[in-house]
């Protein structure tokens, strides 16, 4: 007897064994399909010529009839079926899905009768599993039946499909094409499609002759290797290294399970044993080689660079003292400020007004500050004094300063301003990243010192990777938690880095170049956008290391505008910039006097402008849930597909109205 597949076979509840009960010890029932009424047998659901009965849990249908008409009857206890389809179109097709064995074909001919064609689809032999190693089951699919072809609709991803002992679909192999939008079977001549995300097909005619069976089904032991992925090669599927935490979910019949998913990588808390411990000092202000320092009004946070952990915290605050922290425990922490002014400091600048912004918060590295003497000689430490507390970082100098260099990059000349003379200090403070150049007058020059979260190389001429200029690369703050990075025609960027010191993402040779970079520091991913999709790379929050996915483009969704005849035109890349993050959730933001006016998927409309709606400025879409969302000034547009069906909700925005009473509430107390 064959192993009933539950997960499949089922579309309403379980009792209480998550089973199904057989035939034999079952209410059978007949079942009239032009009945559409409610029923506590069974449930009927329809789209469009789609029609479904699910019996169930205790109920199976042994007859099948149209009014007196009989259509079908069962032979046997392992025809009664518990899940009837019905494609009520110009020509007529049923399903019926048996307790077991394979599917039963009915097809209505021209002269009214019923055709019982054999298929060789049976369900039993399917199973499918998401990013978990878990089975795919009833509300993570529906099912749809388009004449003979019965079609299998995913709501979320599915990493692995296998089919009569045999592996038809795995992801990691081929990420680029994405992952299955549907699995169909045509149940007439048996060929199977697999319909990916990048609008390519996978077809199989023959599983018998064009795969081979799995035949060593075991389960794997503690001491098996298992793996998760690593860099992206388009060309030839991922990368992948041993991680045994991940045993439990990858074991699949003893297949060593790729999951291409940010799950695992963004909730890690494990750490690497062989990392260096670092003593963090509270009151420095300034990053160093070792660790990033952000600064804020009332927090400063440290976070450990790729090979250190954070041992200890020096200077924690006057109260507590000195910090010892746990081995491996923490490679970022954060501490109130002690709001500590040293005596040296009380003379210099500060603006307590000012407003910190993120990408502002991040420090320069103090080991990479270079000075240099009128000699063109580095300045060493024996030649300026160094004082700094919660508000400063101080370099007061005992000799002439001629030029600063950071990172490099020469930001200070005494050639191109020696008005003022040689400067006898310059300072930092904990709100902004400029460099205070201080004179013996009085004087105060401010120099902007850049620092990025990412780093971008080329590869010149003589093969070496070289730093991408600001000529080529074009830096904004697209949202507030996010920075873009877009590279100007003939870029070519080769390497991606993390505070300069951990590596992103490398190109590999033959595919293609980065169009542009998004780093989004809420959820520590660098987004790097292709012309056909997007490789997201993930550092995650507890994490040193970087796990990748691809997200290739949906081509079906299509956004419209009227040109000035009042036609609607396709929107493309010059009236949107287009975003992708780990959950697979494209935005399209529309540019400056662009008014979408029409949602399409394929060639289905799922909304159309009405001249009392405002008009999105951002379109989400999330595939694998079912969600496209309008964003609007005064209302959210959210469009839900639902076995197929798509409902529109809209949701207003009631923040304005209560940021006002808000406002009036203050200023009444105030006159109070």
């Amino acid at each position: 007897m064959s192993k009933i597949n539950y997960n499949l076979s089922k579309l309403t509840l379980y009792d209480k064994k998550k089973i199904l009960d057989p035939p034999d010890v079952s209410d059978i029932i007949v079942l009239d399909i032009n009945n559409e009424d409610k029923s506590d047998k069974y449930s009927y659901f329809s789209r469009n010529d789609y029609k479904e009965y699910a019996l169930c849990t205790g109920n199976y249908v042994n007859k099948i009839q149209q009014g007196d008409f009989v259509i079908w009857e069962s032979c046997n206890k392992n025809d009664c079926s518990h899940l009837v389809l019905f494609y009520d179109g110009d020509d007529k097709y049923i399903v019926i899905v048996p307790y077991e064995g394979n599917l039963i074909l009915l097809h209505k001919s021209s002269d009214g009768s019923w055709i019982n064609i054999k298929t060789k689809v049976d369900l039993n032999k399917l199973q499918m599993f998401q990013k978990n190693g878990n089975d795919l089951c009833i509300g993570m699919f529906y099912y749809d039946l388009q004449l003979f072809n019965l079609k299998i609709v995913f709501e979320i991803r599915c990493e692995m499909i296998v089919y009569q002992r045999r592996l038809i679909y795995n992801h990691c192999n081929k990420p680029i094409h994405g992952h299955p939008y549907s699995l169909t079977f045509n149940l007439k001549d048996g060929t199977i499609s697999i319909h990916l995300t990048d609008e390519s097909i996978l077809t199989f005619q023959n599983l018998k002759t064009e795969l081979p069976e799995i035949t060593n089904f075991r389960i794997s032991d503690k001491n098996d290797d298992c793996y998760k992925p690593s860099h992206f090669n388009v060309n030839h599927g991922v990368e992948v290294y041993k991680d045994e935490q991940l045993h439990k979910q990858l074991c699949l019949y003893g297949f060593k399970k790729h999951i291409c998913s940010a799950y695992k990588n963004y909730y890690d808390k494990s750490v690497d044993t062989e990392a260096e411990s670092v003593i963090v000092d509270g009151n420095l202000i300034m990053s160093t080689d070792k660790y990033v320092t952000y600064c804020s009004q009332s927090v400063r946070g440290f976070e450990a660079k790729q090979g250190y952990y954070i041992g200890k915290i020096l200077n924690r605050s006057p109260r507590y003292g000195n910090l010892d922290l746990p081995q491996y425990i923490y490679n970022k922490k954060t501490i109130r400020n002690s709001r500590y002014l040293s005596t040296e400091n009380r003379d210099l600048e500060y603006n307590y007004k000012y407003c910190i912004d993120y990408f502002g918060s991040i420090r320069p590295d103090i080991t990479r500050l270079k000075f240099y003497n009128m000699e063109d000689i580095e300045i060493t430490s024996d030649g300026f004094d160094v004082t700094h507390d919660d508000f400063f970082y101080a370099i007061r100098f005992k000799t002439e300063l001629y030029r600063v260099v950071y990172n490099g990059k020469e930001y200070w000349n005494y050639n191109n301003d020696n008005s003022n003379g040689f400067p006898n200090k310059i300072y930092f403070t904990d709100y902004n990243n400029d460099m205070n150049v201080c004179f013996n007058d009085g004087k105060i020059v401010k120099v902007k010192i850049k620092v990025h979260f990412l780093k971008l190389y080329t590869t010149d001429e003589f093969g070496n990777s070289v730093p991408i200029n600001e000529n080529y690369c074009r830096i904004t703050k697209p949202e507030k938690c996010k920075q873009l990075y877009k590279l100007k025609e003939g870029a070519k960027c080769t390497e991606i880095y993390f505070y300069d010191v951990e590596l992103i993402w490398k190109h590999k040779e033959g595919d293609p170049y980065p169009i542009s970079i998004c780093y989004d520091y809420e959820f520590y991913e660098a987004s790097v956008r292709f012309e056909k999709y997007f490789i997201i790379s993930m550092r995650g929050r507890h994490n040193t290391t970087w796990d990748t996915l691809l997200f290739p483009i949906p081509r079906s969704l299509k956004l419209f505008q009227l040109n000035g005849h009042g036609e609607t035109v396709e929107l493309n890349d010059k009236h949107y910039f287009l975003t992708c993050d780990h959950f697979g959730d494209f935005r399209y933001k529309m540019n400056k006097n662009v008014e979408c006016v029409e949602i399409k998927l394929g060639d289905l409309s799922i909304w159309r402008h009405q001249p009392s709606q405002p008009y999105p400025h951002t379109v989400s879409y999330l595939i694998f849930h079912g969600f496209i969302t309008g964003f609007c000034k005064t209302l959210n547009i959210k469009m839900e597909r639902k076995r197929g069906i798509w409902i529109t909700k809209f949701h207003p925005i009631q923040l304005f109205e209560k940021f006002r009473r808000n406002k009036k509430l203050k200023l009444t107390n105030s006159k109070s």
